[in-house]
């Protein structure tokens, strides 16, 4: 329903309520009392544009006698004109003070109207936010549950692979062909690099490359750099020392796995010599005897001696499919496991391989053959810093690591060189003679 307001006598609108009519009326008399016009009995009405209850408000008490016409005049003529003026005067006071009440009421409403609006406002941006967020929250769990769907599928599919891949190795080995460990006629490296089948990224039908040991025999002929790794061991360089560039430079070219990388290390260590080869087939069939916590217990005493233990006679006449430690190693199916197994192997052979029992005097012979170095005679600095440089990797491949610092090497490498750079180093460092002379 529609609110109607008054209209004040100067011409003002206001909301039609019980305090504003009462103020209104009272203004109307005060007006009449004033201009000596008759009083008005109820305020005039007419639509108003608020449509909510303006609050009431206490107005101001105004004690306005009523007086009849006919005692208007009487009364006129018994005051004094300086009464008559106060009397005015007070009035005009009172009306002031009822304006400035209605202005205030009305601006009130206006602020209450504006507040409930803000509330509403706020109350509907607060529902939204809550909508958007609950949305949002649905969205991320919906794509929580998705992920973990993905993830349980590959799971699944790794597991359905590497279950392939366990039956497709049982069903090679099954094949008669393969001879027993003692046969001489076989060859465990081979047997045991056709356990582990190739990665798919790593496979190559135009170049015949489908198992791991064709990966490194392809890898070591078409990279110089993988054959030249190999045959630093004729020029003084420890094996082990030689293996692990081997590894970190193979593992930088095909990007393997680390179970492939391990049996890439134990057939590279067969490449080096035919002595090491023997060491290899030998430090296999042991570890392809014994379980996984007899091995890494193995692989501490091989540390230590270098000694391959003899296995059983029973084992001697199984194939390298049937020997224990290797029934383990293809039975799992977790990839961890399995990278474990292949790491401890890695780890027994290359302590077999890897043992030098005079290893103080490989040190001291390097460190004597460095220590002797006469690069006075040199003409190139290539060949000189080459030759240099291949000294002090022997003795760091012995040693185990980097025997001095870089500051240390560069000023030894000045003390071996010829008299002519010598001398521009002096004049360039501004070092003097006698810290010269002393240094060397």
């Amino acid at each position: 329903m529609e609110a109607s307001f008054v209209v004040s006598p100067s011409g003002k609108n206001y909301p039609s309520t019980p305090v504003n009519d009462a103020a209104v009326l009272t203004m109307q008399r005060l007006d009449a009392l004033l201009s000596n016009k008759k009083i008005i009995d109820t305020p005039s009405k007419s639509k108003s544009l608020f449509n909510d209850p303006i609050p009431q408000v206490p107005t101001v008490p105004i004690n306005v006698p009523i007086v009849h016409d006919t005692q208007v005049n009487d009364q006129s003529e018994q005051v004094s004109m300086q009464q008559y003026k106060e009397m005015m005067r007070q009035t005009q006071r009172q009306l002031q003070a009822l304006e400035r009440q209605l202005e205030a009421n009305e601006a009130r409403h206006r602020e209450d109207l504006i507040r409930a609006q803000d509330s509403r406002d706020n109350d509907l941006n607060a529902a939204n936010q809550r909508t958007v967020r609950t949305v949002e929250l649905e969205l991320r769990e919906l794509e929580i549950r998705e992920r973990k769907c993905d993830q349980l599928e590959r799971e699944h599919k790794a597991r359905q692979d590497r279950q392939a891949d366990s039956q497709k190795t049982q069903d090679v080995f099954s094949d008669p062909q393969f001879l027993c460990v003692s046969d001489p006629a076989g060859d465990v490296i081979c047997d045991l690099a056709m356990m582990k089948p190739l990665d798919v990224h790593l496979q190559c039908e135009r170049l015949g490359v489908s198992t791991v040991y064709g990966l490194l025999e392809h890898a070591i002929s078409r990279h110089e750099t993988l054959k030249k790794i190999l045959a630093l061991t004729s020029i003084g360089h420890s094996i082990k020392f030689v293996i692990n560039r081997f590894k970190n430079v193979f593992s930088t070219l095909f990007r393997a796995p680390a179970s492939t990388m391990s049996l890439i290390s134990i057939a590279a260590m067969s490449k080096i010599s035919p002595a090491v080869a023997n060491k290899v087939r030998s430090a296999i069939k042991f570890s392809g005897s014994k379980v996984l916590d007899s091995l890494k217990e193995a692989t501490v005493l091989a540390e230590n001696n270098g000694i391959v233990p003899s296995i059983v006679s029973a084992m001697k006449m199984r194939t390298l499919i049937q020997l224990p430690g290797i029934v383990e190693l293809l039975a799992r199916t977790d990839k961890k496991d399995i990278d474990s197994h292949w790491k401890e192997m890695e780890s027994f052979v290359g302590a077999v391989v890897f043992f030098v029992g005079d290893k103080k005097t490989k040190l001291n012979n390097a460190k004597a053959d460095l220590r002797n170095f006469d690069g006075s005679s040199y003409v190139d600095c290539a060949e000189f810093l080459t030759e240099f440089n291949r000294l002090c990797d022997i003795c760091a491949s012995w040693f185990g690591s980097e025997m001095a610092s870089d500051y240390d090497k560069i000023q030894d490498a000045i003390s071996k060189c010829p008299t002519d750079v010598q001398i521009q180093y002096v004049k360039h460092n501004h070092v003097s003679s006698s810290e010269w002379y002393t240094y060397r």
